[in-house]
């Protein structure tokens, strides 16, 4: 597919008209003193150019050629070169690849026809005894520790060990800091102090714009929320991080290996009730990284572990694992932690009897975690062909040992070399932490999970044949067992598998939506993009091209993940699902896209589900998770079903079909008495319906005091329920007179078919109680106590009491006379009031 067409458009690429040229590639090599690098290409055997050019090699590095590589590359050493190149890209259209240091599982870290900055040498560390925030007024009473956002995980342990400090971190040694705590950051001591992400108090950045910002709890605070825990490469580049730190501590640790024949049916059911025991095990603080083998002819390594049986020319079933414990309080000892273990041993040993080799080795005391860490903690090896996934697994799930095994058996069966990980890693310290500004980007999944379960797939090198089969196994095979496993639950996107289907849920779950809008409010340009990362729906891959889809052809659109989705009568009918509506958005809101459809109306529907409602400020994201009974959840409720009325008529109007439809709700609140001018000016909190408020009158203002007690009273669910009623009703009417043949009455039913269709309507927005039984309530559910509803049966509401009772009457009247039961013809509010004395007479007997 051609880039620039009316298709597409794409980034610049090496050969393309707009792909910077050699003096402006000079320029910018200026601009960075001299550290603008050109590596030479990995398949430099087949450019002719290069001085290892060889044809007769050039055909096997084609066969095994990965995804491609940085043209060029910033060897970046501050936070300016970090802006010359952010600026360089975002002037000439050229996609940027931002590169730390260590591994990154999901491939974000190379990217072909790229511009690279590399940060791995942006480093600086500093300690502190507190921390104060910059532009804060206050100060951070606890230790911290600022390190430059190219710092490898070794170098800051180093210098926290140094000051008898312990920080929040990963296992390994070599990865960058920075890059860590951007997917959350779990570390051997998340059960006790939460995710490193959790830790942070302050980011420096260089932002998509090319600025200078400070990310903290008392500015840029969306940023601050979204870059920890929202991924890296998508919000800016880090160029420097301060997290807290704690005084170190006696660290406990023991290992533990139990192993039988492999294809032993005994195996799977005693590894399901080891790992049922977890969250006891959490809730006494023990944290373990492990690893499970079926067969252990099929991995180098099987022996790692003391008490791992030799082989002897028997292949072994094994589980072999490290318990960490924390010395924090007196009750933290060698003892305890064998203690926790041994009866667990002990049920598989007499339940299998016989059946397996069980080793616990003595419980051993590091002075401080960094003593132990460091020992285990070395250099890697510089690469492999591996695929991982991984899976967050909650106690709930980890309690079924039916559902586990079946889990197991299926994980395991093909999971060859690479095995299974079972970390123990989550537990009340992630569950119960309370990050700076109250909370951020980590995946809720984290907060309720016990085990990172981690799986992963391995094929020959340069073997491109058998690595497009392992590939899809993982991914829709292996690692379904551990969704079916826990399916609610999500997984760690540093540790995952970059083709994970609906990933935004699986790695962001809730607060995807709020960090899409942050993704697209500080980069609307896609300066920054990676795969899979927040905001990248609006483009794809194709071939070593970075394309966006701009167009709608055939009736269907093209999004990243290769599928068309037809328009038809489902998106007619509002059946659009979320992923596709937030790629939608991304399409139609971004200023580069334009679109020619061959169904210019089913186009109109898909453009206008996916703009924004009108006055946004009022409709953000969270907004959606509060409850829907609420003021701005109707409004918004009934502006999208407005909206969708509008599209259906095929009307036209000189202003987006959302404007039109908020001045028509807005018209009718108006119009039905329940409109609060405060609205407007009242923050998120401050929305209530008018009989939520206390009356704003005094005693003696009688005719002001009427009109207001029935307006007060029109907000309520049963006042607006009869309200909708005869506008229900109305509607029908109309509806007969257009099909002809009405002859001036109505079926004896139209009360209830209207009734129905309101309840249904309510019931699609979220705001029927289903304690009401036939008609509404007093009450909206928001309004009521936290396990009211469920306490109170359908009788429990007819016990009210007189006050109540005098308010339900005038509630009822009013809307009586104001939708009028004894005729069609509704009367005005002040024909309502004026004419008739019953609403004046029971308003004044409250």
């Amino acid at each position: 597919m051609l880039c620039q067409s009316d298709s597409t458009i794409c980034k610049a690429f090496l050969g393309s008209s707009d792909w910077p040229s050699l003096s402006q590639w000079a320029a910018l090599n200026s601009s960075v003193s001299g550290r603008l690098l050109k590596p030479p290409p990995p398949g430099a055997v087949c450019h002719p150019g290069q001085p290892t050019y060889d044809a007769t090699k050039c055909s096997t590095v084609l066969n095994g050629c990965g995804d491609g590589y940085p043209v060029y590359v910033i060897n970046a050493t501050s936070r300016d070169d970090v802006k010359a190149g952010l600026d360089f890209a975002r002037k000439h259209n050229v996609r940027l690849n931002i590169k730390s240091t260590g591994h990154d599982y999901m491939g974000r870290s190379t990217s072909p026809n790229s511009l690279s900055i590399w940060t791995h040498h942006l480093k600086g560390i500093s300690v502190f005894q507190s921390f104060k925030p910059q532009g804060c007024d206050f100060s951070i009473d606890v230790p911290a520790i600022t390190a430059g956002g190219g710092n490898q995980m070794g170098e800051v342990n180093l210098a926290a060990s140094q000051e008898g400090l312990y920080i929040l971190s990963g296992g390994s040694e070599s990865v960058s800091y920075g890059g860590y705590l951007t997917g959350a950051g779990h570390s051997a001591l998340s059960s006790t102090y939460g995710m490193a992400a959790d830790s942070v108090l302050e980011f420096e950045v260089v932002s998509p714009s090319g600025e200078f910002l400070t990310l903290n709890e008392c500015q840029n605070q969306d940023l601050f929320w979204a870059t920890r825990g929202g991924g890296g490469s998508t919000f800016g580049v880090i160029t420097s991080v301060t997290a807290r730190a704690w005084p170190e501590f006696n660290f406990l640790t023991t290992e533990v290996t139990f192993s039988t024949t492999a294809g032993n049916p005994s195996f799977y059911p005693a590894l399901s009730y080891f790992f049922s025991q977890f969250p006891h095990l959490s809730s006494l603080g023990l944290t373990s990284y492990n690893a499970v083998i079926a067969n252990s002819s099929r991995t180098t390594n099987y022996t790692s572990f003391p008490g791992a049986p030799s082989s002897n020319g028997t292949d072994y079933a094994s589980f072999q694992g490290i318990f960490m414990l924390p010395v924090l309080s007196p009750q933290n000892t060698t003892s305890s932690l064998t203690a926790a273990l041994t009866p667990l041993l002990a049920n598989i040993s007499s339940t299998y009897r016989d059946q397996f080799i069980i080793d616990i080795s003595n419980a051993t005391t590091s002075p401080t975690f960094y003593d132990w860490w460091f020992s285990g903690s070395k250099p890697e090896n510089a690469g492999s062909d591996i695929v991982v996934g991984s899976r967050l697994i909650g106690a709930n799930a980890l309690s079924d040992t039916n559902a586990l095994e079946v889990a197991l058996r299926g994980v395991l069966i093909d999971a060859g070399p690479v095995g299974l990980t079972f970390y123990l890693l989550g537990g009340k310290g992630v569950a119960d932490v309370v990050p700076r500004g109250g909370s951020d980007a980590v995946n809720p999944a984290w907060r309720s999970a016990i085990v990172h379960a981690v799986t992963g797939t391995t094929w020959t090198p340069l073997d491109n044949a058998e690595k497009r089969k392992r590939i899809p196994y993982l991914t829709n095979t292996t690692l379904q067992y551990l969704r079916d496993l826990d399916p609610d639950s999500g997984a760690y996107v540093n540790e995952a598998d970059r083709y994970e289907p609906n990933w935004q849920q699986a790695f962001w779950g809730s607060n995807y939506e709020r960090l899409l809008e942050i993704k697209r409010t500080v980069d609307p340009g896609d300066v920054f993009w990676c795969q899979p990362c927040v905001g990248s729906e609006g483009w794809e891959i194709v071939g070593n091209k970075l394309l966006g889809w701009n167009v709608l052809n055939f009736g269907s659109v093209r999004t990243t993940n290769g599928r068309d989705h037809q328009l038809g009568n489902n998106v007619i009918e509002n059946q659009i699902n979320v992923n596709n509506e937030l790629a939608f958005a991304i399409l139609f809101e971004n200023p580069k896209f334009s679109g020619s459809v061959s169904n210019p109306r089913e186009f109109n529907i898909l453009r206008e589900r996916a703009r924004p409602i009108p006055h946004r400020e009022f409709y953000k994201p969270s907004h959606r998770q509060l409850n829907p009974s609420r003021p701005r959840q109707q409004l918004e409720a009934r502006i999208r079903e407005e909206t969708d009325r509008l599209l259906m008529t095929d009307s036209h109007f000189n202003a987006p079909f959302t404007d039109v439809a908020y001045n028509n709700v807005k018209r009718r609140w108006i119009e039905q008495g329940i409109w609060n001018n405060k609205w407007s000016q009242a923050n998120e909190s401050s929305w209530r319906w008018k009989h939520e408020e206390p009356p704003e009158y005094k005693w003696w203002w009688i005719q002001k005091r009427r009109t207001v007690e029935c307006e007060r009273q029109a907000s309520r669910p049963i006042s607006q329920f009869f309200y909708e009623l005869s506008k229900e009703r109305d509607r029908m009417e109309r509806q007969q007179r257009g099909l002809g043949g009405w002859n001036g009455t109505f079926p004896v039913d139209i009360n209830t078919e209207a009734a129905t269709n309101i309840k249904e309507r309510w019931n699609r927005w979220g705001i029927w109680n289903p304690e009401w039984g036939d008609y509404p309530g007093m009450t909206w559910a928001h309004e009521e106590s936290p396990g009211e509803e469920k306490r109170r049966s359908s009788n429990a509401q007819l016990s009210i009491t007189p006050r109540q009772l005098g308010a339900s009457i005038a509630s009822l009247v009013c809307v009586a006379l104001f939708v009028g039961f004894r005729t069609y013809a509704l009367p005005t509010k002040s024909q309502m009031l004026d004419e008739t004395g019953f609403c004046h007479n029971r308003v004044d007997e409250l």
